[in-house]
């Protein structure tokens, strides 16, 4: 009878039809239940996750120590992801990431990092301090010496490192001069001046002087070479450079027929009167000089160049240093010590921060026009 196709069939059925194994499931945990009765331990199942909120005493105050430091917590992670960011590369979130040491040691590691970029930033900074120094920004006033009422003509002179210099040269012989004395002016030769304004100023610094030296006797030549009027100027450099233009122009104007070669004299204003001194050490032939308020030394460019802010004074030193680099120049130069024999054995009318005059003013042209007179008309 279990042979016959139809039993089976149906024996098939009750062993894979999915309602059957539920009800023998089923009837097969009644049975267990049934048999264990009342000595099964059913767990009593707590359908929140959440922790008591009371807790002990120690617990409620950490939490509420966590609460409070957890902005902190934000501020110094986010903190330290600006340390840490590189902003040259883009990495992306299946890069491979170099992650050797614990934290505090790739965050020392990134802070080390970026140190050693500070010397170039501060290489960056003091350039731009050094570059604002060296280029003086001044308003140029459109006078000449016709505004004057005095006849002058432009002339240019090479030097082996400023290149063309400018200059105004005022002469003696003109025209009613030539009708008052007749040819005994064009065979007469008269003593020299020459002007040297402020480093970055332009001969317009010394017209007021022009005039009065013209009708003294004099032959003017006042240098114009306004250097920082355009971005890819030269810069100035205190005088140190400067030095070579004063001495061109000395040298233009002993190449004239109508100028006493012995008797020329300088004249110079801050940087130009710094100028001067370092030119008449050069040439012993520059015996009269007329210096108001030259910079005294390192110290007076340091002041000049760095920052003067309280805080950031400290960079001074490092302005002066990155000025004698860029330009290939030595400061010490400057010094008014250096000049201690010149000053002892030539004739020197120098005017200093302390006399607080203005070479231009009416009494100070006078006293220069008579020391002048005193030692190149003798």
């Amino acid at each position: 009878m279990r042979n016959r196709p139809e039993i089976r069939h149906l024996t098939t059925i009750l062993h894979t039809h999915p309602l059957f194994t539920s009800i023998y499931i089923v009837g097969f945990s009644w049975l267990v239940v049934q048999a264990c009765g009342d000595t099964m331990d059913r767990p009593v199942m707590d359908p929140t996750y959440a922790k008591d909120p009371m807790g002990t005493p120690k617990e409620a105050l950490l939490t509420r120590v966590c609460h409070m430091l957890k902005p902190a917590w934000r501020i110094a992670r986010i903190l330290l992801r600006v340390l840490v960011w590189n902003p040259l590369v883009r990495r992306r979130e299946d890069q491979f990431r170099n992650e050797d040491g614990t934290t505090w040691q790739r965050i020392w590691r990134g802070i080390c990092y970026r140190i050693a970029f500070l010397p170039v930033i501060l290489a960056v900074v003091v350039g731009m301090f050094v570059w604002a120094g060296t280029h003086p920004q001044y308003a140029v006033a459109a006078t000449d010496p016709n505004s004057r009422g005095v006849y002058y003509e432009v002339i240019n002179f090479r030097t082996e490192k400023a290149g063309s210099t400018e200059a105004w040269l005022v002469p003696q012989v003109d025209a009613r001069k030539v009708l008052d004395e007749g040819e005994q002016s064009l065979r007469k030769k008269y003593p020299a001046v020459v002007l040297v304004p402020d480093c970055g100023r332009g001969a317009e610094q010394m017209l007021p002087l022009i005039p009065t030296l013209h009708d003294a006797g004099f032959v003017v030549l006042a240098i114009n070479t306004p250097r920082t009027s355009v971005l890819r100027s030269r810069g100035i450099t205190f005088g140190l450079r400067e030095s070579a233009e004063v001495q061109a122009a000395v040298a233009t104007l002993r190449t004239r027929s109508f100028i006493d070669p012995h008797k020329i004299a300088i004249i110079g204003i801050g940087g130009g009167g710094n100028a001067a001194l370092l030119a008449a050490r050069r040439d012993p032939s520059i015996r009269t000089l007329v210096i108001d308020r030259p910079f005294s030394g390192a110290e007076d460019l340091r002041d000049r160049l760095g920052p003067a802010r309280a805080g950031f004074q400290w960079m001074q030193p490092l302005c002066k240093w990155g000025f004698e680099l860029g330009y290939q120049v030595d400061a010490e130069e400057l010094d008014l010590k250096n000049f201690e024999d010149l000053l002892a054995t030539r004739n020197v009318l120098m005017f200093s921060e302390q006399d607080r005059v203005q070479l231009t003013a009416t009494g100070e042209m006078a006293k220069i026009e008579a020391f002048l007179k005193e030692h190149l008309k003798k």
